[in-house]
């Protein structure tokens, strides 16, 4: 449902009929919609962490780790665009009820460490190891 109408516009009752239950179903598995859209995205993080990780981790240098992310995300992409396009509609669009914004979703935190292994700061870190630091005037 928030592939094809947006996020904004997907509303519990909405995706309910989509899926064929009462919305009371939903709101019984789910607080609300905060709680479903985290459902959502942990699913989707999943995915991505899933078809990418692996690859990158079988790399031992830096490079190597960083075309692999390359690639695992293309070739996410390119099998997945409903779902990158429900992530990127969530992370552009979404709010709380609060107020907060997609990184302020509270996931578990085995899923935050996993997808911690995919960050390319610290896959950049790996390879600017041994290299001087540039001089700042």
């Amino acid at each position: 449902m928030i592939a094809e109408v947006g996020y904004p516009q997907a509303s519990i009752r909405k995706i309910a009929d989509r899926v064929g239950v009462a919305m009371s179903v939903v709101l019984y598995h789910f607080a609300g919609k905060d709680e479903l859209v985290g459902a959502i995205v942990s699913k989707l993080y999943r995915l991505f962490i899933e078809r990418i990780l692996p690859a990158v981790q079988a790399e031992t240098t830096a490079a190597g780790k960083f075309r692999a992310y390359i690639r695992g995300n293309v070739a996410y992409i390119a099998d997945h665009k409903k779902e990158h396009g429900v992530i990127i509609d969530i992370g552009m669009t979404y709010r709380s009820a609060t107020g907060k914004r997609l990184y302020d979703l509270e996931l578990d935190p085995e899923l935050l460490t996993q997808l911690s292994k995919l960050d390319l700061e610290s896959i950049f870190g790996l390879g600017a190891k041994g290299f001087p630091r540039p001089i700042r005037s």
